[in-house]
């Protein structure tokens, strides 16, 4: 009876090795307000290729460019609701969701970069615990400077913003 058994295991795991291992795909989609182009866009598609690089591409990041998954409060929404699975964001969205973590923001209250990266590395833990007690998990901080413009043609002079549409993030 024992030999039938062993036969028996034996045949079911030849069985199941036979079978094609199917390793399952991911796509994950990615909302943010950064348009194509910018050094924001490129970090994204950096962020992209590693994740794909470290996951043999069984996982594949689609990026929503330039706002289409919605404003940073839509796409904070999707988030919640698992429409979006990353979202890159600025002081705003982020606000939205721990309100102290804008104190980067203030104007003024920090004279140079380092001082900011200093701050950020000081504060990072305590706004990780809150944003993970909220239901989200902030898996990193990037920096695109203070304030920025950002256009789809060169303008050096003032002049040269004459005639342009202006954009400015709502909730801001």
């Amino acid at each position: 009876m024992r030999v039938i058994a062993k036969i028996f295991i034996i045949s079911l795991i030849v069985g199941f090795l036979s079978f094609p291992i199917s390793a399952k795909k991911y796509v994950l989609k990615y909302g943010t307000i950064a348009p194509k182009g910018t050094a924001w866009a490129r970090n994204i598609n950096k962020f992209r290729q590693e994740v794909a690089k470290k996951t043999n591409k069984e996982v594949k990041i689609k990026i929503y460019f330039g706002g289409v998954a919605g404003d940073e409060r839509t796409m904070v929404r999707k988030l919640k609701s698992g429409n979006l699975d990353i979202g890159s964001f600025t002081g705003i969205g982020l606000g939205m969701i721990v309100p102290e973590s804008r104190v980067i923001e203030i104007p003024t209250l920090f004279k140079n970069y380092k001082q900011v990266d200093r701050a950020i590395k000081v504060m990072y833990p305590e706004w990780e615990k809150k944003f993970r007690k909220k239901g989200f998990e902030l898996i990193g901080w990037a920096e695109t400077g203070f304030i920025y413009l950002m256009a789809k043609r060169p303008g050096k002079k003032i002049d040269d913003l004459k005639g342009m549409k202006v954009w400015m993030p709502s909730g801001d």
